[in-house]
């Protein structure tokens, strides 16, 4: 799960283009769990639960295409600089738990696109 709000405005750079600057924050969290049955006994079984959760600044400069009024594409580049993060694993087997907890950033670049609508204020 994951929130990654934004804020922006555009800019013309023409009657049909425009700069698009965006900006904001994202946290992500993942979660996974796994059951093994140790050595074919299905008494014995050993369950791990790994979670990250990441916290970044988040840069969307975009390329605004306008073709007609009110209506618009957008493609530009994506930027997740960490800030902070945390991995936590977490393993039991039985009546014993062990956590082991380490600290983990992620830096995501990628490429976005979409479409929008507009109103005039």
């Amino acid at each position: 799960i994951g929130i990654a709000p934004r804020v922006g405005y555009i800019l013309p750079l023409g009657d049909v283009l425009a700069f698009w600057p965006r900006g904001g924050f994202g946290i992500y969290s993942v979660s996974t769990k796994v059951d093994r049955i140790i050595q074919n006994n299905p008494n014995d079984v050993e369950t791990q639960s790994l979670t990250d959760t990441i916290f970044s600044i988040d840069l969307d400069p975009q390329l605004a295409i306008i073709p007609v009024e009110h209506f618009f594409f957008h493609v530009g580049p994506l930027i997740n600089i960490p800030l902070t993060g945390s991995r936590s694993l977490e393993t039991t087997r039985g009546a014993s738990t062990v956590t082991v907890s380490q600290d983990i950033s992620v830096f995501h670049l990628g490429i976005t696109a979409g479409i929008g609508g507009f109103i005039n204020l």
